[in-house]
């Protein structure tokens, strides 16, 4: 049998994808998963992976070791990327050069078609595509502000009717959720500090400068985003939602874990799905979602 061959790129892609859905490889996982690291010796592959992971981050992907030496994928490393437009004859190339199929190949060609469909560079005379930038005009500022670690001093008008409040915080993780960008981290407005996440669009403009080296301990972080729940174990039904089955990793039983899942993401997936889908961990998580559903019962007048 003719082994396959594989670009550079098919590679290092698929490389990438393995490392974010399983949350956390060591090297023997990916020699045993991943065929396009199974020819050659043990030190040439060695090389082949630390190749691959030096230029996935060269690219801007936070690839980072934990203690025990396995690969993750750093979703609070703060990262800045030029995207003003993309080419749109660059991305149909993507889809047309990938001469591997598989889940790596279905989801880049879904959201490249998705991409090109909704764009106005469809018509002949237009050829790049604006990419859409998430607001929050201080995201920069904070992102080096977290590469540097320092603390910075904003206005901030709150969503609640309590005026415009001035804030310290030593910002540690910058997300986006729905186009708009969030900075979470230890904050004071009074003296005592809490950890807090902010909405970057209601900083008020020309207000936030830094005002020394951050100093609050980090040992006490808490262990998940804002945005999103850790180590979420699911009980699906078999032979049902085969999305989620393959984005998991086996436990025992129907259960199936995950490393790091999006919050409104994990909701949306549990009232599409059903009945087929249980969600039994974290407790906070459960917690939220019955209380979600508890609130759409009461939009309803209590029915159902």
């Amino acid at each position: 049998m003719a082994l396959v061959s594989y670009t550079p790129n098919e590679r290092q892609l698929t490389l990438l994808e393995f490392i974010i859905v399983r949350g956390a490889v060591a090297r023997e996982d990916i020699v045993a998963s991943l065929p396009a690291y199974a020819q050659g010796s043990a030190i040439s592959i060695q090389r082949k992976i630390e190749r691959d992971l030096d230029y996935l981050r060269g690219c801007g992907y936070p690839i980072a070791t934990d203690s025990a030496n396995r690969y993750f994928y750093d979703r609070n490393a703060p990262l800045l990327a030029n995207v003003n437009a993309l080419d749109v004859g660059l991305l149909r190339s993507v889809l047309t050069e990938v001469r591997t199929r598989g889940p790596l190949f279905n989801a880049a060609s879904t959201g490249l078609s998705k991409l090109l469909a909704s764009s106005p560079a469809q018509i002949e005379e237009t050829k790049y595509l604006q990419a859409n930038i998430p607001a929050g005009d201080s995201a920069l500022f904070l992102a080096r502000a977290i590469q540097h670690h320092r603390r910075v001093q904003f206005d901030y008008q709150s969503s609640h009717h309590e005026g415009v409040r001035i804030y310290l915080l030593e910002p540690v993780a910058l997300e986006e959720q729905y186009d708009v960008y969030f900075v979470s981290g230890p904050a004071s407005a009074t003296g005592q500090w809490s950890w807090r996440t902010f909405r970057t669009t209601r900083i008020v403009q020309g207000t936030l400068r830094v005002v020394g080296n951050a100093e609050q301990d980090r040992t006490a972080l808490p262990d998940r985003s804002y945005f999103s729940y850790s180590d979420v174990v699911l009980e699906i039904r078999p032979g049902c939602a085969a999305p989620l089955v393959s984005r998991g990793r086996h436990m025992n039983g129907n259960e199936y874990l995950y490393r790091e899942v999006n919050r409104n993401a994990l909701f949306e997936a549990l009232a599409t799905y059903g009945a087929d889908v249980q969600l039994l961990a974290p407790i906070e998580a459960v917690k939220d979602w019955r209380a979600r559903l508890a609130h759409l019962r009461s939009l309803g007048g209590g029915r159902g």
